[in-house]
This record gives C-alpha cells, structure tokens and sequence, in this order.
C-alpha cells in the first residue's frame, strides 16, 4: 500500500470510529432516567452523516472519487447546499486525477458556463472524449451530438455515425434512435431504410417518443 493509500485507509478507520463512538455516547446520554426521549438521528442516519464526513475528508485528502462525489453534491444541493462554481472546481479537480464521471460533470460545466467562466463547447467536448474513451456512456452520447451538430467541433457527420453506432451496440435508446434517422436521412452513410426502421424500432420499444413517432411515419 502507498504512503497515501495508508492515509486514505486511515482516515476512513477514524471517521467509522468516530460514528461507533458518537452512537454509542447518544444512546445512554439521551435514554437516561427512563425518559423516553427520541434520538435526534436514527443510526440510519449517523452512518449517513458519517459517509459525508468521509467524502469531505477524503476530498480534501485528495482522493479523487471523494472529490467527484463532492463535486456532484455541490452542483445538486444535496447533501450539501448548492454551490454550482465549488461544484464545477471540485468537478475539474478529480477529472484532472482521471476520474471518468468527473470528467463528464466537468465536460458539462464547460458546456453551459459557470460564474466567471463563460460556456466554452471546445473544452467541453475534450473532457467528454476524455470520459467517452474511459467507458462513459453519457459522455460518449455527447461526444456523438457534438459532432452532428458541430459543437465544439466541426461538423463530422461520419464520427457522429460512428459513435452513435458504438452506443446503439450497447441498448442506448437515444443513439438508436438518432443512428436510425441518420440511415433515414442518409446523414454519414448511405440511405438505408430497413436498418433505420430496425433501430427505430429498437428504440420505440423502450418507450423513446420521437422514435414511436417515427416508426409510425415510417411503415
């Protein structure tokens, strides 16, 4: 184990110590006298105010999963309050560590500004083809519309068709159904009629509006 493996390890042994110890003081110190006082939190949520203790330690350890937790949290509100500029700056920490979903969350900063920093699509779409390549689905489907509609990017009909094609493989509903008007409308490969119902169809099945519409219009 690394030297901040142990520290990480560490850290996480003292916060679970911390939560035994506080649950164990509670009981006895609000339970006394026979008063039938309730606890003001269940053990339930010890452990979960002790799991957000940890994320933040560990954040700021440097961890880079307790980062992109965070950085999550913060861009939500909960379970912390909502603060979306530490959000997108936890976000970019833990993406520059090579945490692939923060490096989503930080694609989907840039794509819409945050605070002082205006909406940069280029930048957003390098972090999404960061997270793509490490397996993100979500990002890859960004990489794919980025690409059809030239955000960030030039328009390239064929990586579009090709990225779309890579998530339609794996059940994206989404992708199906774009791929299939791509093979509609012969946008990055030749018309196709057959295969673009097929995918329509795939997509319809899972409840996709627009491609139900479209398989309506189609046959």
């Amino acid at each position: 184990m690394t030297p901040f493996g142990k520290r990480l390890f560490l850290a996480k042994v003292r916060r679970r110590a911390g939560a035994l110890v506080l649950f164990a003081f509670l009981i006895p110190v609000l339970a006394c006298d026979g008063k039938k006082e309730p606890l003001p939190y269940s053990p339930q949520e010890i452990i979960e105010r002790q799991k957000e203790m940890d994320t933040i330690y560990l954040a700021r350890l440097g961890d880079p999963a307790a980062m992109a937790r965070f950085g999550l949290w913060r861009l939500r509100g909960a379970p912390v309050a909502a603060d979306e500029d530490d959000g997108c700056r936890w976000s970019l920490k833990a993406a520059l560590k090579g945490d692939v979903g923060a490096q989503f969350t930080t694609g989907r900063c840039y794509d819409k500004g945050w605070k002082e920093t205006p909406p940069d699509p280029a930048e957003a779409m390098r972090w999404y083809l960061a997270a793509a390549n490490g397996g993100n689905l979500q990002a890859a489907f960004e990489v794919a519309t980025h690409y059809q509609q030239g955000r960030g990017v030039v328009v390239d009909a064929a990586e579009a068709f090709r990225w779309y094609s890579r998530l339609a493989e794996q059940g994206h509903a989404g992708a199906q159904y774009l791929l299939g008007m791509m093979y509609a409308n012969g946008e990055g490969t030749p018309v196709n009629r057959a295969e673009a119902l097929r995918l329509l169809r795939l997509a319809a099945a899972t409840g996709h509006a627009q491609a139900i519409e479209a398989v309506a219009r189609f046959e």
